[in-house]
């Protein structure tokens, strides 16, 4: 062997994974995924299903972040509370196709079956008023909005359709994204708005008002505990007074100052965390509003639906990581 040969070793060719979009968006591969809504409508999402190891290089140097351009679980969750159709609520007196009547529950049918009946009956009732006050014909602003996977789907839903949704996200390459979702998706371009937006800034973006919006939502957007303070900040300086803020969320923030509860910095349980949360949106006037759900878990959601999710991420597969969607409501002045 040559020593041309001996310094000059053969190198993997990794030259598959690259792609055109990859000198724009940092990753090299997206794919279109199907979404259910209902178990007969779908809609395409352009993301990041896996990474390759290029991805994963870049990840683990801090040149990407795939936060943004993949789709998690609380989206999903999200959409089985808020896109899935609805069943309508069973009337007073009124009997399912089984003979229940959710009035006898605690006499003539005290029973296992009847309980998770009445159970099922009361989220619905909720849940409907719910979708009705903050997304029937409202308008609709998403923060973190990534591949927009959230937003979308209650724009292509049958069930409670907004006015309009502006999709905001500080990532130029996550909103490049989620315009292309767009309009792969929505015909009406004026049913959707894309919005660049930092949050925690005292100074918003001259073509964005305070209490601008009825309702503001965020999906699987606290992945760092720091970024809390200034989510709650922009979500209520952008919201109505008695509007809703919607947050669908996965435990995975570290919290660093709790090392005297024995937690140190690791994931926060789901409890020190939920307290946190809550404690933070009060600071900013919104509290949890439990005359409708307050914090709406899948169990309840599995409970309605038969235990049966629209999309590869089982209910139970949400409960094992936590997964909750809290239900804020801005205090009027």
């Amino acid at each position: 062997m040559s020593t041309k040969e001996q310094e000059e070793p053969e190198e993997d060719d990794w030259s598959s994974f690259m792609c055109p979009q990859q000198a724009k968006t940092g990753f090299a591969h997206y794919e279109n995924m199907f979404v259910s809504l209902s178990n007969n409508s779908k809609f395409h999402i352009k993301c990041v299903s896996a990474l390759s190891p290029l991805d994963m290089i870049d990840m683990y140097h801090g040149a990407q972040d795939a936060t943004g351009n993949r789709i998690w679980t609380g989206a999903l969750l999200f959409l089985e509370a808020f896109a899935r159709p609805c069943l309508p609520p069973l009337s007073p007196r009124s009997r399912d196709d089984k003979g229940y009547d959710p009035t006898e529950a605690s006499s003539k049918f005290d029973s296992e079956e009847g309980s998770s009946m009445a159970k099922s009956s009361t989220i619905r009732h909720r849940l409907s008023k719910l979708r009705e006050e903050a997304i029937r014909s409202k308008k609709i602003l998403e923060m973190g909005a990534g591949t927009g996977v959230s937003g979308l789907s209650i724009l292509l839903s049958d069930a409670n359709v907004p006015k309009n949704v502006t999709f905001s996200d500080f990532d130029p390459a996550a909103l490049d994204l989620c315009r292309q979702n767009c309009e792969l998706n929505v015909i009406d371009k004026s049913r959707y708005r894309i919005q660049p937006l930092r949050w925690g800034s005292e100074q918003l973006p001259d073509d964005m008002d305070p209490e601008l919006y009825d309702t503001v939502i965020a999906t699987d957007v606290l992945y760092d505990i720091a970024s809390l303070p200034p989510l709650m900040l922009t979500a209520s300086s952008l919201l109505k007074g008695r509007g809703y803020f919607i947050l669908s969320h996965v435990p995975r923030a570290a919290v660093q100052d709790i090392a005297r509860k024995g937690c140190g910095s690791a994931v926060a349980s789901v409890e020190v965390l939920t307290k946190l949360i809550v404690e933070e949106a009060s600071k900013y006037h919104m509290c949890l509003d439990c005359s409708n759900l307050g914090i709406v878990e899948p169990t309840e959601l599995s409970t309605l639906w038969g235990h049966k999710s629209l999309n590869e991420v089982t209910f139970e597969d949400m409960t094992d990581v936590g997964a909750a969607i809290f239900v804020f409501r801005k205090r009027s002045k």
